[in-house]
């Protein structure tokens, strides 16, 4: 799985986050080869969302937040 570049030195790794049984899609954000937030894909059947994610753990400016979006 590699990155893809987004903008202004961002980037996103789609990776497996194992937090429940099989794991979750999930994406390592990059800034400037920093690791600045790791987000999953928030269910869609038991949370009736489509396209939505959750930021599961932030670094730096991101850190202590805990927000969902769409991506």
């Amino acid at each position: 799985m590699g990155k893809a570049k987004i903008t202004s030195g961002f980037s996103f790794s789609e990776v497996r986050i194992g937090t429940v049984e099989g794991g979750e899609s999930g994406v390592l954000v990059w800034k400037c080869d920093q690791l600045v937030a790791v987000l999953t894909q928030i269910d869609e059947e038991a949370y009736s969302t489509k396209g939505k994610w959750f930021l599961e753990t932030g670094f730096g400016l991101l850190s202590g937040q805990h927000k969902n979006f769409v991506r």
